[in-house]
């Protein structure tokens, strides 16, 4: 047909020319699909910061590390924003924030980096790579990556010693000698949700499956191997936390009386096994966070407020009592799950979205950025300023 058309010569062009086309029409689907699910490739482009998510001060309240996400808008090729194809989740990288100069600089590159956490003395920042499965622990003072370790659990989390040289897991089965980098194994509590050992590691208190057709978990404690204690009620897997300088744990509890769901946090003394519950005022969440002191909880109790209880302990008799109870409205915002102290104890940094239209019933939000409330005043303000 071409020939009656055209020469064969012409013919000849114009088929080599089509075949180039749909070679280099299929090549270029292929190595898009290659980059958008396993390339490490960024697009061409200034980066837009698309988020910032869990705040943690360094220890000196100099610093703030945090959670960001980037996209880098060539030519809207990428719409996905470098989305995880595995979990479906935005970028997420690491920053940090200089608090007297507010320059942020982005510590990492290549995506799905987890939340950033210091260790006591603030000369280490550590974070899970879930990318390439690595636990990650940077050198703050030198400003350059100490090691990069394998993880066999990579959905637990880890925090530092009290004394900066040991990484433990969350989950109780990894303990890391940063300094040698020596990794001992431990096993996990059989049927076990959540693990989280106490700052003085001579408590382990985990959670474990009664039902799990029902997701049905129960609070355990155990001391040099034996467990010691069990709650008589069912648990959430999570939160729970221990007081930073006691073996003091508070966690929340659910029963049924009659068909209603009663929940209230307990607040339990280790040593003596014993435990006190209680419930704030207009209680609807779970997020709770201990004071770097250990006397204030601050606590989501829905999705507008946050509360600050103070409590005050005895011993022998374990007691608990909550000695002032006050709440902020987080107007027109919808805060995250997760509250974080300053280390003088004087502000929290949340992560919440602005309202910025309504459409019928449904909302519309700016993307999540860090906010700071000051306790004293009650002014919450934008904790990194707006990117020009």
């Amino acid at each position: 047909m071409l020939n009656k058309l055209f020469s064969r010569p012409v013919a000849v062009s114009l088929l080599t020319l089509l075949t180039a086309l749909g070679i280099g029409y299929g090549c270029g689907l292929a190595f898009r699909y290659w980059f958008e699910n396993y390339s490490s490739i960024y697009v061409i482009g200034h980066p837009q910061k698309t988020f910032e998510d869990a705040p943690v001060w360094s220890p000196d309240g100099e610093h703030i590390a945090f959670s960001c996400g980037y996209y880098y808008p060539s030519d809207g090729w990428d719409n996905r924003s470098f989305n995880n194809p595995q979990w479906g989740d935005e970028t997420r990288e690491v920053c940090i924030l200089n608090l007297r100069t507010k320059e942020v600089k982005r510590l990492t590159y290549g995506r799905d980096k987890g939340k950033p956490f210091w260790s006591p003395d603030g000369s280490l920042l550590a974070w899970p790579d879930y990318r390439n499965n690595m636990l990650v622990i940077y050198n703050f003072e030198k400003g350059e990556v100490f090691a990069q370790i394998k993880q066999n659990t990579p959905w637990c989390g880890y925090r530092f010693s009290q004394d900066s040289k040991k990484l433990v897991s969350l989950c109780g089965d990894v303990e890391i000698n940063i300094q040698a980098l020596d990794i001992n194994y431990f096993p996990v509590p059989a049927n076990s949700a959540s693990v989280f050992s106490s700052p003085d590691g001579q408590y382990l208190a985990y959670t474990r499956y009664v039902n799990k057709s029902t997701w049905d978990t129960v609070m355990v404690l155990k001391k040099n191997g034996k467990e010691f204690f069990q709650s008589g009620s069912y648990v959430y897997s999570i939160p729970f936390e221990w007081v930073p300088w006691a073996p003091i744990l508070l966690y929340e509890q659910y029963s049924y009386d009659a068909g209603e769901l009663i929940e209230e946090y307990v607040l339990l003394y280790a040593p003596s096994g014993e435990f006190v519950n209680f419930k704030p005022k207009d209680y609807t969440g779970i997020t709770l966070s201990w004071s770097p002191a250990g006397n204030k909880i601050a606590i989501k109790t829905n999705e507008e407020t946050i509360t600050i209880l103070d409590v005050l302990f005895e011993t022998n008799p374990f007691s608990a009592t909550i000695t002032k109870e006050k709440t902020y409205f987080v107007k027109e915002r919808s805060t995250s799950f997760f509250l974080y102290w300053s280390p003088d104890g004087k502000n929290i940094a949340f992560t919440a979205h602005e309202l910025k239209e309504k459409r019928g019933d449904a909302r519309i939000y700016y993307p999540d950025k860090i906010w700071l409330l000051d306790l004293e005043t009650g002014d919450q303000t934008p904790l990194i300023p707006e990117e020009k």
